[in-house]
């Protein structure tokens, strides 16, 4: 299997592509939203970007799509054992990356 690492810079921000995360049609606006999870490489001084940790997420700040692709990012990220979404905002099905940890 031959991996191409995809790199990008937006606004100050280097990122790499890792995989994607979630597909997803909002049912409110009929707009399909593609997720890919990804690592910030570096962030350039005086470029406004601020990093924050996920576990400090604003999800009071946020709408719930939001808040609930970012609370399965979370979790999925703690264990290390993540999932592509597709569906729509309202029901989808998730297929695992790799081996379920032992019950």
């Amino acid at each position: 299997m031959v991996v191409k690492e995809i790199r990008h810079i937006v606004r100050g921000l280097q990122y790499d592509l890792e995989f994607l995360f979630s597909v997803w049609e909002s049912e409110a606006t009929e707009r399909l939203n593609v997720y890919y999870r990804g690592i910030c490489r570096s962030v350039e001084p005086g470029s406004g970007v601020t990093v924050i940790p996920l576990d400090e997420l604003p999800f009071e700040r946020l709408g719930n799509d939001d808040t609930r692709l970012l609370k399965r990012y979370r979790e999925e990220n703690k264990r290390f054992r993540f999932s592509v979404y597709s569906g729509t905002s309202k029901s989808g099905e998730r297929w695992d990356l790799g081996p379920q940890p032992a019950a």
